[in-house]
């Protein structure tokens, strides 16, 4: 089967010529904790707080890499990396293993119950993401596409659609 990618969500902002950027949503980023740390008991963490335990983060060229990279380097510390990953899903399972910390967007892990791990939220963070949907502005697409895009963005009380587009 040949799939056709009409659209993706992402939290880099793409506006080029052959590319749009609609903005969705504003998300936080918190700290998961795997079960029994000692940092549990915290109703906020700081990222002072984060300092020192093992970490793991995104590889090289991730936006939530950059963003997290910049929390550490603001406060004038270094996270301690211990593994680099593509998926949260990955990063989810070291902390759950007990292997460290991590850094993840809130949304990733309100959806559903976690019983392995803590989620806490960073203290006076600016750690945030925005997410957008990008798609091409001159490829023909589908009304059933443009119904799902516009339904996508009416959930998220986001970008609006031009009329020509509707």
């Amino acid at each position: 089967m040949n799939y056709e990618i009409h659209f993706a969500l992402t939290n880099h902002f793409i506006d080029t010529q052959e590319l749009e950027s609609i903005f969705l949503y504003e998300e936080n980023l918190v700290v998961l904790l795997p079960k029994n740390h000692p940092l549990q008991s915290q109703a906020s963490l700081t990222i002072e707080n984060l300092q020192h335990l093992p970490f793991i983060l995104c590889k090289e060229g991730y936006q939530t890499r950059i963003d997290i990279i910049k929390a550490f380097q603001d406060a004038s510390i270094h996270p301690n990396i211990q593994f680099e990953i593509e998926r949260f899903e990955t990063a989810y399972h070291l902390v759950e293993s007990g292997l460290g910390i991590t850094i993840v967007p809130e949304n990733y892990v309100n959806a559903s119950n976690h019983p392995n791990v803590h989620i806490k939220k960073l203290e006076g963070s600016m750690l945030k993401r925005n997410v957008y949907l990008v798609k091409n502005r001159s490829r023909y697409l589908p009304p059933v596409i443009h119904k799902a895009i516009e339904t996508i963005c009416v959930f998220h009380e986001g970008g609006v659609l031009n009329s020509e587009e509707a």
